[in-house]
């Protein structure tokens, strides 16, 4: 049991190495102490960890980027990304792909903006 333990313990901290700010939970301990497998993002907030789905829509969509920042670099491969509703992120993290941002706008027609 402990090996099992420790070995789940090793993995969680091998996959949370690769990423910046993200932590991954892989296993949760059971009442009876046995091991049972989850995957659960924690993002990183004021106040501690949250998960994905109790964290506002700028750190999700930043922790997408996180994820394919980290997915990308491991396989090599870089394909643009569109951020829909880039107008609720006040900073989205960088990237090596191209990134195509799509949010609300008052022009009276569709304008594209080439941004540097």
């Amino acid at each position: 049991e402990h090996f099992i333990t420790d070995r789940c313990a090793a993995l969680e901290e091998s996959i949370n190495g690769c990423f910046p700010t993200i932590r991954w939970k892989l296993f949760d301990t059971q009442i009876n102490g046995g091991i049972a497998d989850t995957c659960v993002c924690m993002i990183p907030c004021d106040s501690g960890l949250v998960t994905y789905e109790s964290a506002n829509t700028a750190a999700q969509v930043n922790a997408d980027l996180e994820i394919i920042n980290v997915l990308s670099k491991h396989y090599d491969v870089y394909i643009p990304l569109f951020v829909d509703g880039a107008e609720s992120v006040n900073v989205l993290n960088h990237t090596e792909s191209q990134l195509i941002t799509l949010s609300v706008s008052t022009d009276e027609k569709l304008t594209v903006r080439e941004v540097a």
